[in-house]
């Protein structure tokens, strides 16, 4: 099972194939040199029909249900051309639009143009313009995903372009130009134009001028690929830098379980023996902390724990439809209960009650200042989808990425505008809170290298709860160091529901309801000691990683709603 799928490839019948466009009886394929129109037949790659062209080098063409619309490569114009009888119009060019036009789509009287952002060339990235009609008013200009972005397509709710370096089809928000969703083109060299329909995907590919067929499932929520294997080992080091002796203190650290883009292949080996292992609220129970009483150690002493495991991991990435998160309403009820800090205070647990208390300490979402920036970022927005992406866009453009990590409140991040990995994760947290969308956290690492103890990072990765999709990882804070790149339209997509095969999770943020939140919530975790002991704890990490074949793999709508109702099995094989 695939989320797309290469299922035919016909030759057409032209040497010079220049753009498609679909229509009800088959798909439209334009000669630039013969000036010429091919009505095929999709499946034997037969011509219809042929029709003479307007201009006279159709470089890109578009059918919107009554009209073929060209545009000429020579004078930069474009024409309704008319067929079976009907006139034919002359648009011309677009006033303050620049050519060429590298695709182009009419739909609900809107008409969308693919243009480099400098006239006649591309300088760094191409644009979507927004033509609203009858007045043809220019009413919004986007980035293109890529600057290599050829052809626009309307499925009749979504933008689809076209990345032909990377052979990437991306659907974008026909208003926001907000990048949803993308899927890889196999099995072609090069790509050119492009049709989308409910499952289908048509694309030119020039070197042998063929058209090729994909198959689209747009019930996968979520597809793997590549893999790696790693073997692993955390060296974490306390030690005393003070004169005197410190008697007791106790150190936490979380083991890695089973996740969507990852499986453990050996029992972690803990060094020396935890003193006691404490559950996690890791998807409803499976994950694991151990506990290490640390006793006795002097002036310039120091002790190890090593935490040794194996786990194969995949690239993770959702494919999300905006219209298919439904509501908060749909949100299950199990879900609200367990993640929703308002739905915890209700619970008749005094000690969980206690343990969401001392958390609110730094989300404070009950703060009139938190709640009114919520209701300034997402207005009267109802979808889930977009409450999350609303948020997460303020967050990666107004907080700056700095470090180090500090345990700070939502308040004070707010205020400050600068924050880590986990600063940026509380406050996403907490605004997702305010809206009422479930909202958590995983922590683990990213293996920069292949075998070492120095490229490596260890990273905070919040997740949000979409109806029909479940648990989706939103990294707030990817590449936020680069501050033109973490914010670019291509990078935010990049970090909305998607994990590295190079990076492991090997914990559960913000956890509230386990054995672990009770005892971590509700203790201080002092530092016994005698005199003026210096307690310093410091850890690194190594490890070998090779790439695996784990071949393509998703997974369906309809087995994530098995999942969902059935929450103890929320488990995925690699």
């Amino acid at each position: 099972m695939h989320a797309i799928e290469l299922i035919n490839k016909v030759a057409v019948p032209t040497e010079h194939p220049a753009s498609l466009a679909f229509h009800e009886q088959g798909i439209w394929v334009a000669d630039i040199e013969l000036g010429q129109l091919f009505l095929l037949d999709h499946s034997t790659g037969s011509a219809q029909r042929v029709v003479d062209t307007i201009v006279a080098r159709p470089e890109t063409i578009s059918w919107d249900g009554e009209f073929l619309w060209e545009y000429d490569e020579e004078t930069s114009v474009l024409f309704k051309h008319g067929l079976d009888g009907k006139p034919s119009y002359r648009f011309g060019r677009i006033e303050g639009v620049n050519t060429p036009y590298y695709g182009f789509t009419y739909k609900h009287k809107s008409l969308w143009v693919l243009t480099p952002d400098q006239p006649e060339f591309t300088v760094a990235n191409n644009k979507i313009s927004v033509i609203d009609f009858p007045r043809a008013i220019l009413s919004e200009t986007f980035e293109a995903p890529r600057h290599s972005c050829r052809g626009l397509c309307h499925d009749g709710q979504y933008l689809w372009t076209l990345d032909v370096e990377g052979n990437e089809v991306f659907m974008v928000d026909p208003r926001t130009g907000v990048i949803l969703n993308s899927y890889e083109l196999g099995y072609c060299d090069s790509p050119s134009s492009l049709v989308v329909t409910e499952d289908r995907v048509w694309t030119l590919n020039l070197k042998s001028n063929e058209l090729l067929t994909y198959a689209l499932n747009r019930n996968v929520i979520f597809s793997t690929s590549g893999g790696r294997r790693s073997d692993i080992e955390i060296v974490y080091t306390l030690r005393n830098n003070g004169s005197g002796d410190i008697k007791q203190v106790d150190l936490f650290n979380s083991l890695p379980a089973a996740y969507l883009n990852q499986n453990v292949i050996s029992e972690s080996k803990i060094t020396p023996p935890p003193d006691a292992i404490l559950k996690s609220q890791w998807d409803e129970g499976e994950g694991q902390v151990v506990l290490h009483k640390v006793k006795d150690i002097g002036p310039a002493m120091s002790k190890q724990m090593n935490i040794a495991f194996s786990l194969d991991t995949v690239n993770l990435k959702f494919h999300i439809f905006p219209h298919k998160t439904g509501t908060l309403d749909d949100i299950p009820p199990f879900i609200h209960e367990n993640y929703l800090l308002s739905e915890l205070m209700k619970n008749p647990d005094k000690d969980l009650r206690d343990v969401v208390k001392k958390a609110q300490l730094l989300f404070q979402t009950g703060e009139k200042e938190i709640q009114d920036k919520v209701r300034d970022i997402i207005g009267p927005e109802k979808n889930p989808y977009w409450i999350a992406r609303l948020i997460y866009d303020f967050v990666v453009d107004t907080i700056k990425y700095v470090l180090p990590y500090a345990s700070v409140s939502s308040r004070k991040i707010l205020k400050q505008g600068t924050g880590s990995c986990g600063n940026h994760a509380t406050i996403f947290i907490a605004f997702c809170q305010v809206a009422g969308l479930p909202a958590r956290s995983i922590v683990g690492f990213s293996l920069w290298k292949d075998d070492s103890r120095l490229g490596y990072l260890d990273h905070e990765i919040p997740e949000v709860y979409f109806p029909q999709y479940g648990w989706v990882p939103v990294d707030t804070s990817r590449f936020m160091s680069l501050p033109i790149l973490g914010t670019h339209p291509l990078t935010k997509f990049r970090s909305f529901g998607t994990l590295s095969d190079r990076f492991f999770v090997n914990g559960f943020g913000r956890d509230l309801r386990s054995p672990f939140a009770l005892k971590r919530h509700r203790e201080e975790n002092l530092v016994g000691v005698e005199g003026p002991a210096a307690p310093e704890l410091r850890f690194f990490m190594r490890w070998k990683s090779k790439p695996i074949d784990t071949g393509i793999g998703a997974q369906t709508s309809e087995e994530q709603k098995q999942k969902c109702d059935d929450p103890g099995t929320q488990k995925t094989e690699i």
